[in-house]
């Protein structure tokens, strides 16, 4: 993480955010596990990129780390994955969660997403003489984003002295609004 620039190396040095899945030292132990199991067949990974991040630079840097882990597991217990899937959804330019208007600022088609992660996993991936394996792009969001309506009442109001915020009471929430 030292060698990135800050805002990605707070990404890659982050497990907060872990709480959907497993961090490196987990997989590493699991996958033997799972490979001497006589039910299971342990076919690929997959990863979850925050899906706050508006432009392709955080994808870049989960094939670099996916690229790494790969390696650790065939060094370690000489498997790798048939099949990886990167999940964590592309932004829409009308994102709630960026805080900012649409047309305020960059955010990355889908075409600069797949292009930030097949360059930089295939580049990762020969650097350490590691096969591709089979790839799932999960654009997310970025397909319905625009195919929601979300309707509610408002029922109590509040308005702070200041006149800075004001606050609606409403009777739904997004978690009833599938995106």
């Amino acid at each position: 993480p030292a060698a990135l620039g800050p805002g990605l190396a707070e990404i890659a040095a982050d497990t907060s955010h872990d709480k959907w899945g497993m961090d490196r030292r987990t997989i590493v132990e699991l996958v033997p596990r799972a490979l001497g199991s006589p039910w299971l067949h342990l076919r690929g990974l997959h990863l979850h990129v925050s899906r706050l991040r508006p432009t392709p630079e955080a994808f870049e840097l989960a094939a670099e780390l996916i690229a790494t882990c790969i390696a650790e597991l065939d060094d370690l217990h000489g498997w790798q994955p048939e099949v990886l899937d990167f999940g964590g959804g592309y932004p829409h330019e009308r994102d709630p969660e960026s805080g900012t208007p649409s047309g305020s600022h960059a955010v990355g088609t889908p075409g600069e997403y797949a292009e930030a992660v097949t360059s930089t996993l295939r580049a990762a991936l020969a650097s350490r003489g590691l096969r591709e394996p089979h790839l799932v792009l999960e654009p997310g969001r970025r397909l319905v984003s625009n195919a929601t309506v979300l309707l509610t009442r408002v029922g109590v109001v509040k308005r702070l002295p200041t006149g800075s915020t004001t606050w609606a009471n409403v009777d739904a929430s997004t978690n009833h609004c599938p995106r």
